[in-house]
């Protein structure tokens, strides 16, 4: 299959399926962001995020809280996935 044929498929179920964690903010028109947080500190070092939802039509706050949350320093936090 070429690219054109694989761009006209009809994914909305694919697309449903992938963005479950987003589609409440979107849907809600909130400015959500997903930062990277840490490795899980147990025995799988997996990588654990953080998703931050903002008020309506305040992307610049998010945006700057974002930043600060970037530069600081969780080193001293343990997090352990549990399954």
């Amino acid at each position: 299959m070429n690219y054109l044929e694989w761009n006209r498929m009809d994914r909305t179920e694919e697309a449903i399926r992938e963005d479950y964690c987003t589609q409440p903010a979107n849907m809600a028109g909130l400015p959500a962001i997903s930062l990277p947080f840490k490795l899980d500190s147990g025995n799988h070092f997996l990588p654990i995020g953080l998703q931050i939802i903002g008020r309506r039509y305040d992307d610049y706050n998010l945006l700057k809280f974002s930043e600060k949350f970037e530069q600081l320093d969780n080193s001293n936090i343990q997090m352990t996935c549990v399954f």
